[in-house]
């Protein structure tokens, strides 16, 4: 089941990029099967991410709440929360309110999709009540630019978007149309290599189909199945296809128990997934229950993969079986709020095989917390 179904993706997107892309574009093809691990052990933090350090953020004009999002960038961290976005120095100096939330000129209800341009110091966005258009902003000034507008026939349909070599890669679907595209969209707003494809997808939305775009290093990664992941660059498709043995969830053929994967962190040396056990009550409803969950290391030098036992967050002294990641731009962040760090701190202290260098740095933490600081952020830079 799950090679066929896995065939007809690689035929459509290899044929797709062919038809849309130049004469030279390569396309590369991987597939991993989770049930091949080679061992399964606890993976340290340090593994996959260079250059950890925790990040106190000020206090600021506007607290930082707990459902805050996060933009992590070398010289910014951009920080979304419900009352408006705020600009912070990468070590956490609090530089002003870029954005205010409400229905003005140059303000947003809804933050939808974003990402930054540190090199030309632009924080883009786009919000889906007032669509047809992505939004700038100077990240130096903290001035608004003009708008991007987007083509006529992808206005309402906006997937998502993400800055890829002084471009901005645009992913648009149309679901009516079972149809989307992916175009280059420049500071000018000329549109370049722009096409459309045929994805493989039935006119009936999936609940658990999910469309993410992240960049790392100047590659572009998307998912058009949590299953499949796709890394584009100007002249390459790269294709990875995760499977589970013939164990697949696939509601379009009542097949409604099995396991569905999705990427954590994508880094150029290693690929995190996670990987959910499923059992779909009804597959016309979303009404599931989760009967397990796995982490899944796999390097992409040997192709190996690597079951996780326990990540060991090596920087702080704690281990954990499950871990929520953020990344962007090359980078992962683990938020962690005041209350949270405080009981991390006296975890880590209480162990008597604590590292000294991170008891160190627990006990300064110690003295200069406080329960009603704005979260932190765990940073480092993906391998």
């Amino acid at each position: 089941m799950i090679r066929k179904y896995s065939l007809a993706i690689l035929m459509v997107f290899l044929l797709s990029a062919v038809s849309c892309n130049t004469d030279k574009t390569n396309n590369t093809y991987q597939s991993y099967d989770l049930t091949e691990v080679i061992k399964v052990e606890d993976v340290k933090l340090s593994k996959i991410l260079d250059n950890i350090h925790l990040v106190k953020f000020d206090l600021g004009e506007i607290p930082v709440t707990d459902n805050a999002k996060y933009w992590v960038g070398e010289k910014h961290i951009v920080v979304m929360d419900w009352k408006g976005v705020l600009q912070y120095s990468s070590d956490g100096t609090y530089i002003r309110k870029l954005i205010s939330r409400g229905k003005g000129p140059d303000e947003y209800i809804r933050m939808d999709f974003y990402d930054a341009d540190e090199e030309k110091g632009i924080f883009y966005y786009f919000d889906s009540r007032s669509p047809g258009k992505i939004s700038r902003v100077d990240l130096d000034s903290g001035q608004s630019l003009t708008s991007l507008a987007l083509p006529d026939e992808d206005r309402m349909f906006m997937g998502n978007f993400v800055v890829q070599n002084n471009r901005i890669l645009v992913f648009t679907n149309n679901f009516s149309k079972v149809d989307y595209r992916f175009f280059y969209l420049t500071d000018n707003g000329e549109i370049e290599k722009g096409c459309w494809k045929k994805p493989y997808l039935d006119k009936r939305p999936n609940p658990i189909r999910a469309t993410l775009l992240d960049n790392n290093n100047g590659k572009v990664s998307f998912t058009q199945d949590r299953d499949t992941l796709f890394e584009l660059t100007d002249d390459t498709l790269s294709i990875d296809l995760i499977s589970h043995g013939e164990n697949y969830l696939n509601i379009e053929e009542n097949i409604l128990k099995g396991f569905v994967t999705e990427r954590k962190l994508n880094g150029l040396n290693y690929l995190l997934l996670q990987n959910t056990e499923l059992e779909w009550k009804d597959a016309n409803v979303i009404d599931y229950d989760v009967l397990g969950m796995n982490y899944f290391l796999i390097s992409r030098k040997d192709k190996s993969i690597l079951q996780v036992k326990e990540f060991v967050i090596d920087y702080l002294g704690i281990r954990r079986d499950d871990t929520v990641f953020g990344y962007n731009s090359a980078r992962a962040y683990i938020k962690i709020s005041a209350l949270e760090l405080m009981s991390i701190i006296k975890e880590a202290l209480s162990n008597p095989d604590i590292d000294s260098r991170v008891k160190t740095t627990m006990l300064a933490l110690q003295n200069s917390i406080d329960e009603n600081d704005n979260p932190y952020l765990l940073i480092g830079k993906l391998k």
